[in-house]
């Protein structure tokens, strides 16, 4: 997969990275796959906004899933925010905010109290204050009282960037 730098997504400052993402992996076998990943390396200072470009297979979810502690087989070294993620997975998952391919939703609840339930999880301070600025920054503060049944497909990765967003993590993975 080939990296690309990104110019800033937005002037709001949502993305943003904390201490150096550091990334050197060697391979990272995904299931069948034997190997999805090979010789990428790569550092993200502060603020950087970063895009993979690839073809299908590239390694570039695969990359991303290692990054967010959710691939641990894979060769090399990842740090991030200064911690070594195969020593210390819970710590990097208390920095990074991680939105997958597919996230699951739950139909039957607003877009409130979803974001509540994730607020409650990630013990958020202040909720609901937390909740209303979110919902207001990515324009979806007049839908908080809708159920997700109701919700494009493009609201609800928009309400799935937002959970990410929640605990204000110092990275956002995706």
């Amino acid at each position: 997969a080939g990296a690309v730098r990104l110019e800033a997504l937005s002037d709001d400052g949502l993305v943003v990275a904390g201490q150096p993402v550091k990334l050197t992996l060697l391979a990272a076998n995904r299931g069948a796959v034997p190997v999805a990943v090979k010789d990428i390396s790569f550092e993200l200072p502060k603020g950087e906004v970063f895009g993979f470009i690839g073809p299908n297979g590239a390694g570039k979810s695969s990359t991303i899933k290692v990054m967010a502690t959710l691939l641990p087989k894979f060769e090399g070294k990842v740090e991030i925010n200064g911690i070594n993620i195969r020593r210390d997975p819970d710590k990097v998952r208390g920095c990074i905010g991680y939105v997958p391919d597919f996230f699951g939703v739950y139909e039957d609840l607003t877009a409130e109290e979803y974001l509540r339930m994730f607020a409650e999880l990630f013990q958020v301070p202040e909720p609901e204050r937390r909740i209303g600025a979110l919902l207001e920054k990515v324009g979806l503060d007049g839908v908080r009282r809708k159920r997700m049944a109701e919700f494009s497909h493009g609201m609800t990765q928009k309400l799935s960037i937002t959970r990410a967003l929640l605990p204000d993590p110092d990275i956002l993975l995706l």
